[in-house]
């Protein structure tokens, strides 16, 4: 117990001072771009994944910075309703898109297919 405690501090310890250090992410068409935001993750710990709200049918791209984000699947849930979008699994440079979303907020929701536990930093962004 005491070494998962050690283990779980150590990582977030790592997570926050590895990442600030990095420049924000980007994307290609920073005008458009709405709503961006970055959040920590940990699969397995039956927690929300960030959120993102959409507006006017707009899609969200999510990307996700993890050391193994290829075994890395992400679907959206509606705050309100509760419905969530299937599952989705990321492209080679980390990122998933969504299309034409309800207007709401939703809330990330990443799961790991291979192993246990993984953990990163998702970001979401509005796309058109």
């Amino acid at each position: 117990m005491i070494k998962k405690c050690f283990a779980a501090f150590l990582m977030s310890f790592v997570v926050v001072f590895a990442f600030t250090g990095l420049p924000s992410t980007t994307f290609a068409d920073d005008a458009s771009a709405e709503y961006v935001s970055s959040f920590p993750f940990q699969t397995g710990d039956g927690q929300w994944d960030g959120q993102v709200a959409s507006s006017n049918r707009f899609g969200v791209e999510v990307h996700v910075d993890a050391p193994l984000a290829d075994v890395v699947d992400i679907r959206l849930c509606n705050a309100d309703s509760g419905q969530c979008t299937e599952f989705k699994s990321l492209g080679t440079d980390g990122t998933a898109i969504f299309t034409n979303m309800l207007p709401g907020t939703y809330y990330g929701d990443i799961v790991s297919r291979l192993v246990e536990e993984t953990s990163g930093v998702v970001t979401y962004r509005q796309s058109n």
